[in-house]
């Protein structure tokens, strides 16, 4: 199972009490290659496609390009997001080091037509799973805003699994998990049920800290509990 972590977040679990064994091959998203957790993976942020083309610092072997709605991804890059991912896939490929791509659901609102209130089925409807994995070595999801609903939960990523397979076969699939939605805190034990409703399909997690380290290392005390 891979587990990936925004900047510092690992470093706060580690120190939360979290078994380094379980941190062992963990994606982290860092700025210095030199600067890690033991054993774990630095993960190069391309935060655009401009960046991705942009030689990468020294001791990075995967790039991250997490394209969202936020300024540093051009206007080109929201209403060609299948044309960017290859180009941003192409890019990080040639500096030698492999890619995951980890689109934002919230890209929808940046591309006419402007979805319904459901961001989750027009992400899905538009294509957009398949348009990132199909040049990438590991695709992920946003998936952390349903996982308190553990049956949608696994729908959103068994649809997203699927995509991604058509445009990619073989490729692995990370799903999101996080300590709290909209300000309300998650317990450790629902992000356990979302995780036992969706381990089957998904490769791993990118896990949102949102402070709260503690509560990530209790999940993963209970997630190694679960599986030994």
């Amino acid at each position: 199972m891979i587990w990936l972590f925004g900047a510092g977040g690992l470093g706060g679990v580690s120190k939360a009490g979290a078994d380094p064994r379980w941190l062992d091959g963990a994606f982290s998203i860092q700025k210095d290659a030199r600067v890690r957790v033991p054993g774990t993976v630095p993960l190069w942020n391309c935060k655009s496609l401009a960046a991705c083309e942009a030689p990468p610092p020294d001791g990075f072997r995967w790039a991250l390009y997490s394209q969202d709605s936020t300024s540093e991804n051009s206007q080109w890059e929201m209403t060609n997001i299948a044309a960017a991912h290859e180009r941003a896939c192409a890019a990080v490929h040639a500096h030698g080091l492999r890619v995951l791509t980890f689109p934002a659901n919230d890209i929808v609102w940046k591309t006419p037509p402007v979805p319904g209130r459901d961001q989750y089925a027009a992400f899905l409807s538009r294509g957009i799973v398949g348009a990132a994995a199909r040049h990438a070595d590991l695709v992920g999801v946003q998936s952390q805003g349903l996982s308190t609903d553990p049956d949608r939960y696994r729908r959103y990523l068994s649809a997203a699994a699927e995509q991604a397979q058509a445009a990619r076969p073989g490729i692995g699939l990370l799903g999101g998990l996080a300590t709290e939605r909209l300000g309300t805190e998650i317990p450790a034990a629902q992000m356990y049920a979302a995780y036992l409703a969706t381990k089957d399909i998904c490769a791993g997690y990118w896990l949102n800290v949102n402070h709260r380290p503690e509560r990530v290392a209790e999940f993963l005390a209970l997630v190694n509990s679960g599986d030994s």
